[in-house]
């Protein structure tokens, strides 16, 4: 596949991509899952993978306790934590980039 654009400030040629699924990356891939929350302690794992394959050294869990703050700072993002139970979490990207 191609994209393309006018010559208007948005792309001058065509340049090549490969559209691919989630669940599909070719080169890397990275995640930041939630895992659930017990009391004040809000649980994430963080995986990277290169073609699908888990990156050992890049596989690490994380714990925030939100008890007397409701910002977790991960690599760089600061996310506000709006609110959280066992099942769900909503949030806002207050600063940084989801390149994680």
């Amino acid at each position: 596949k191609w994209a393309s654009g006018p010559i208007d400030g948005n792309l001058e040629m065509a340049i090549p991509y490969n559209f691919q699924t989630a669940d599909s990356v070719r080169g890397k891939k990275k995640e930041l899952i939630y895992q659930g929350r017990q009391e004040d302690t809000l649980r994430f794992r963080y995986r990277e993978y290169i073609n699908d394959i888990v990156r050992p050294a890049y596989d690490q869990t994380v714990e925030y306790n939100i008890g007397v703050d409701d910002m977790v700072t991960f690599r760089g993002m600061k996310i506000q934590i709006m609110d959280a139970n066992n099942q769900e979490i909503s949030y806002r990207i207050i600063s940084g980039t989801v390149d994680l």
